[in-house]
């Protein structure tokens, strides 16, 4: 069955996406990263958002108390948010923190004008 590719921003659509997916380099577990575009293996889609659509990306922590056998602790859950210039937000659940610090430098390195890193700065710029 083939790869259904759906556009991440819901914005622009790619016409050969596939093949831009299938040339993808760099794959970092749910997320590889072409010459132009991302790409994230969805649940039954495979989402992209060419590289010049993506305004601001950083790395969520959410941690979440539990209650187990023998006690309670804590399970952090980790995702790479990402914003468009029209200030829609995607938030991508990917297991390991490292993956997502890879994939934010090579986002840095593959387009300059992505904004990398979350700070209070970056947040008052970016959420309207």
């Amino acid at each position: 069955m083939a790869k259904q590719f759906v556009s991440l921003f819901k914005s622009e659509e790619i016409a050969d996406a596939s093949a831009l997916y299938a040339a993808a380099a760099d794959d970092y577990a749910e997320v590889r990263l072409g010459e132009t575009v991302f790409f994230w293996n969805g649940f039954t889609k495979v989402r992209y958002a060419p590289y010049s659509s993506i305004a601001w990306a950083y790395i969520r922590q959410e941690d979440s108390r539990m209650t187990i056998c023998c006690g309670k602790g804590v399970y952090q859950s980790f995702f790479l948010m990402l914003m468009d210039a029209n200030g829609k937000q995607v938030k991508i659940p990917i297991e390991m923190e490292g993956n997502i610090r890879s994939v934010l430098l090579a986002l840095q390195e593959r387009c300059p004008a992505v904004t990398i890193g979350y700070t209070e700065q970056n947040a008052a710029r970016f959420i309207h």
